[in-house]
């Protein structure tokens, strides 16, 4: 199985089930043994960690910790930068450090979802640019 087919086939496994089920925690975590450095499993590991029920073996530090694994094996990821901003701001309410992960999300070439994303953490702090 590759990479994409993994991603894929948790993707569907939500999809089916409108949450992040023990099977598709099950599936990213055989996924990360097969391919270890993958930025995009981490970052969708902090997803599903998101998206999973008490059931789940997780806390939110654990989606924090999957999301700067992923910067740590891809320093330039314009996903794993806006992931960490949005998980800051909306799950941990802690808009100033976000910032940063939104500007460089930006800097990088990120979309209008982080432009937006910086914006609303601006306007929480009382500032605009």
């Amino acid at each position: 199985m590759t990479e994409i087919e993994l991603i894929e086939g948790i993707r569907a496994d939500v999809a089916v089930h409108g949450k992040a089920t023990l099977a598709a925690l099950h599936m990213i975590e055989e996924g990360l043994k097969i391919f270890p450095q993958s930025a995009r499993l981490w970052i969708l590991r902090g997803d599903l960690i998101q998206l999973s029920d008490e059931e789940a073996p997780y806390s939110l530090d654990d989606a924090l910790m999957s999301y700067r694994t992923a910067l740590e094996y891809e320093p330039g990821s314009i996903e794993a930068h806006e992931s960490i901003g949005r998980f800051l701001d909306a799950v941990l309410d802690k808009p100033a450090e976000a910032e940063p992960y939104f500007r460089k999300a930006i800097l990088l070439g990120g979309s209008e979802t982080a432009e937006e994303g910086l914006t609303q953490v601006l306007e929480q702090l009382g500032r605009s640019e």
